[in-house]
């Protein structure tokens, strides 16, 4: 009886086990299959709708509109889309115009492909716009400069297959959106690949449960289940007297770990007590590394300036939040004299404490060089030559550096490969972008070239490492850059403080504390015009 339940539980386990795996790999695949079809459809879509958007001439689409179509040079173009959407695979490319109220558009070009069983539009004919979900992305398009949308349907499609559209404005040589041209593609082999495979794993799932319900059966029985019952029996007997196992089961068994284990009872004992003494070990010498790394943060942390500086001329705040126990990002500043203040930022290639070392050298020469030079770019070619001269490891590190004359509001800075610096100058943020430097450590004897813009009273800058725009949640999407100006114009009339709070706070809330891998370093500073004795400047 006792053989019986044995092989019973063996056995129900075995397919238990077979099921749960299969539904597992049949959830896991589908959704990797539909996300993976997703996006390869998506970027099809998205990238034949660039290829369309150039054979446009966008500053002609009225005169098309006006002509209804009856232009030679909108013939040409209807040709060419319509060669695109057969060799590209795709069931329709549409040019569009929407009304003030996105409710509604007017049709300037429509090529549809020859299996898709639409009719094209005719050039000037108003549409209704099929959904709140495109309403809604036309606004974007057309108001507010989004560059790409998606919309993918699956559902209430009135008998039409599945399909994903890629929406891109077209723009006219003023930098006017004048329209928008969509790109649908049918999502024909996302479905036929789905229902593969769920039909292939379910049907190997149960070949696979017959054959080993029959051969485990027969080899449970001889080669497990009678074993096993004289081990138990020896193991019984260890328990109760405490001294080595008899040597009479050396051949139960075919399966040399079933007559492995018979024999290694004697020797678990001891094995056990030593591996008793080693986790003790273990854990002392986990605890030691445990108490130098927070001590590494704390000297990483106490190195970093905490007194954030607010006068007259200008207010200033900071914050680093390592990925790890210690980071490679670092942020200084310091008034070099009393008219100047230097800014940096950096971010070390790596993390951990190799990072940390390798920050602490940089950040001290920087400190040093700014202090003597007082010239952005002769201090990062300075430090750059002084770090390669020493640099076994191949590491390197991207750095912005700048120095603010207080009394005039001229900002000189150069770049080593970092991110661009968000500014407001005026009512909101953007970002000011300008030529790179390669970053500090790369290339012995690269000259570093210098930036120069004049902040206003009131003007702000927002200092980042790439562990802003890089965060990501559990989808893997980037937190990105245009996140991060629109959470920067949301804060624009807050403290320096705040908007670091604020920033830190939209990361955290697209995250949803998914895990990071990168340090998340920023800092902020107002320049508000005014000498130490309370002048204008």
């Amino acid at each position: 009886m006792k053989k019986k339940r044995l092989e019973f539980v063996i056995v129900r386990s075995i397919i238990m086990l077979l099921l749960v795996f299969a539904i597992l790999m049949i959830i896991v695949g589908y959704r990797r299959f539909t996300r993976y079809y997703t996006h390869e459809y998506n970027n099809s879509a998205y990238r034949t709708a660039l290829t369309a958007a150039a054979l446009i001439k966008v500053d002609n689409l009225d005169t098309y509109l006006e002509s209804n179509g009856d232009n030679e040079e909108y013939k040409i173009t209807r040709d060419r889309l319509n060669i695109l959407t057969d060799k590209q695979d795709v069931s329709v490319i549409y040019v569009i115009k929407p009304d003030s109220d996105y409710k509604h558009f007017t049709n300037i070009f429509n090529t549809v492909s020859k299996d898709s069983g639409y009719t094209p539009w005719i050039v000037g004919s108003k549409k209704k716009t099929t959904n709140k979900e495109y309403e809604k992305y036309y606004k974007e398009i057309m108001e507010n400069g989004r560059v790409n949308a998606t919309v993918i349907r699956n559902n209430h499609l009135n008998g039409a297959h599945p399909h994903i559209t890629s929406l891109i404005p077209l723009v006219d040589s003023k930098g006017d959106v004048k329209a928008i041209l969509c790109v649908q593609r049918f999502m024909r082999g996302l479905t036929r690949a789905r229902v593969g495979y769920v039909f292939n794993v379910s049907l190997l799932t149960v070949f696979i449960i017959i054959v080993t319900i029959i051969l485990a059966l027969n080899f449970l029985r001889k080669q497990v289940i009678r074993p096993i019952e004289k081990i138990s029996k020896e193991a019984k007997r260890f328990a109760n007297e405490s001294n080595r196992i008899k040597n009479n089961l050396k051949d139960i068994s075919d399966i040399s770990e079933v007559t492995s284990l018979a024999l290694s009872i004697d020797k678990m004992e001891r094995d056990t007590i030593k591996y008793i003494e080693d986790i003790k070990s273990a854990t002392k010498e986990k605890e030691r590394i445990g108490t130098e790394l927070k001590l590494a943060s704390l000297i990483q942390e106490n190195s970093l300036p905490t007194n954030f500086p607010s006068n007259s001329s200008f207010e200033l705040y900071a914050s680093m939040t390592p990925a790890k126990e210690v980071g490679g990002d670092f942020y200084d500043y310091k008034l070099i004299d009393d008219d100047h203040l230097m800014l940096t930022i950096a971010d070390v290639s790596g993390k951990g404490v190799p990072a940390a070392l390798f920050m602490m050298v940089t950040k001290i020469l920087l400190s040093e060089y700014s202090l003597s030079l007082k010239d952005p770019a002769k201090v990062l070619t300075t430090v750059n030559n002084r770090i390669c001269n020493n640099n076994k490891a191949n590491m390197f590190i991207t750095v912005w550096l700048g120095i603010l004359e207080l009394s005039t509001g001229k900002l000189v800075f150069a770049n080593a490969g970092h991110e661009d610096f968000a500014l407001k100058k005026g009512s909101t943020f953007k970002l000011n972008k300008t030529k790179h430097g390669i970053p500090v450590g790369a290339m012995e004897d690269y000259e570093y070239k210098n930036n120069e813009i004049k902040l206003d009273k009131g003007d702000k800058i927002f200092l980042y490492t790439d562990g802003v725009p890089e965060a990501s949640n559990s989808n893997l999407q980037m937190f990105g850059i245009d996140r991060m100006i629109e959470s920067l114009n949301d804060l624009k009339n807050k403290s320096c403080k705040d908007i670091l709070s604020g920033v830190k706070r939209s990361v955290d809330e697209f995250s949803s504390n998914y895990i990071q891998f990168d340090d998340l370093t920023m800092m902020a500073a107002i320049y508000k015009g005014e000498k130490k004795d309370g002048k204008k400047v």
